[in-house]
């Protein structure tokens, strides 16, 4: 669900062959196997983008693991996401990931910090990891780029295109 002043685009792949290069990179590729095994495959890619004075978004952890009852594994990792976002980092609970809970709002303002870094800057989640997009306080908009890598067991949530089979044979 998108917040207001939020705008999502989904299937990159589809839209334009330039985007290929993000998902092939071979030292993303290399995390990817390590820790989802060589199975790894993409789950989706995507964008986001936070206008200004958007709002924060929810307190969440991601598919699949908010779709799973408690006791929810962080051993082997069902998903990663590398995420890079321009003016505005997300907040995350560091360690999060290992509570195998669903997300409690005040346990997370007592531990949750905000990523920072620089536009081109990524950087790397479990997908029970805790977080929360931050408010656009600037006068630009912020754009978030999300690839997702999930173990060829788990479902996608969404079909991602025929471009799709090609590429998840090369990886």
């Amino acid at each position: 669900m998108n917040s207001p002043g939020e705008l999502n685009l989904n299937n990159l792949l589809d839209r334009d062959p330039m985007f290929e290069s993000l998902v092939t990179n071979s030292r993303l590729l290399a995390v990817a196997h390590e820790l989802l095994g060589e199975d790894a495959k993409l789950a989706s890619f995507s964008a986001k983008t936070f206008m200004p004075g958007c709002g924060k978004g929810r307190l969440h952890i991601d598919y699949p693991y908010w779709a799973m009852d408690a006791g929810m594994p962080a051993e082997p990792a069902l998903m990663m996401q590398p995420v890079s976002s321009v003016n505005g980092g997300t907040w995350v609970a560091p360690g999060s990931q290992h509570h195998h809970v669903a997300v409690d709002i005040e346990r997370f303002k007592d531990e949750a910090n905000q990523i920072t870094g620089n536009g081109g800057d990524a950087f790397m989640s479990h997908g029970l990891l805790w977080h929360q997009t931050a408010i656009n306080h600037s006068d630009e908009p912020r754009v978030a780029v999300l690839i997702n890598f999930s173990q060829l067991s788990i479902r996608p949530m969404r079909e991602m295109g025929p471009f799709t089979d090609e590429f998840q044979i090369r990886i």
